[in-house]
């Protein structure tokens, strides 16, 4: 079973951080935030939001999530440039 915790979803964790580190991607800032950090997954995602200033213009943000909770708190995001891939 996929659940937060189990040693499948550890190990992809690792994959992802690894991947976006040894890889040179045209990308600013990659957060990754999985079970290991305790807290439900959108109010992890849209704290960091929320810590970033809001005046970029020509800074985008993607927030790649399947919780529906994450879409409608990206509604309510006063910041813009916000895509959410579910």
């Amino acid at each position: 079973h996929l659940t937060p915790g189990c040693l499948f979803m550890g190990k992809l964790e690792r994959l992802v951080c690894q991947m976006f580190q040894e890889r040179n991607y045209p990308i600013r800032q990659v957060i990754v935030s999985g079970a290991s950090v305790p807290d439900e997954g959108e109010q992890k995602i849209f704290r960091a939001l929320h810590a970033m200033p809001l005046k970029q213009p020509h800074t985008r943000k993607l927030v790649v999530t399947g919780d529906s909770d994450a879409l409608l708190q990206g509604l309510l995001y006063p910041g813009s440039n916000l895509y959410i891939l579910d």
